[in-house]
């Protein structure tokens, strides 16, 4: 893995998505000194080679959002709970998507009836 990779995982965000628990938005990565991403690299890659993500990374935030369309607020069904998470995580899982998400594998998948996760087929 490169920090080119990093680096274009951190850029395929939105700068001003909605941040995790730890507080961080996209554009205090892609904004932060050009270093961060070499540490976050050799960070990555160990995270990878140990089999471990760090437990800061691993925690969320839920948010609630109202559905449309509903009578009234006051019970539970009418929201939607959306977990919010790190963005070191989501830099480290897009990496891994990129990595296992191949032209063979998805054709593998296809002709096994597996089509959760693929762009225009519908489950």
């Amino acid at each position: 893995m490169s920090t080119e990779k990093v680096r274009r995982a951190i850029r395929s965000f939105g700068p001003f998505k909605a941040m995790g628990s730890d507080e961080i938005f996209p554009a205090m990565l892609q904004l932060g000194p050009k270093d961060l991403v070499l540490h976050l690299t050799v960070v990555i890659k160990a995270c990878l080679s140990f089999g471990y993500t760090p437990s800061q990374w691993r925690g969320f935030k839920v948010e609630f959002i109202p559905k449309p369309g509903k009578d009234s607020y006051k019970r539970a069904s009418s929201w939607r709970p959306i977990s919010l998470t790190s963005f070191w995580l989501k830099t480290m899982e897009q990496i891994i998507d990129w990595h296992i998400r191949t032209p063979a594998l998805m054709k593998d998948l296809k002709r096994a009836g597996h089509y959760a996760y693929m762009a225009g087929v519908s489950t």
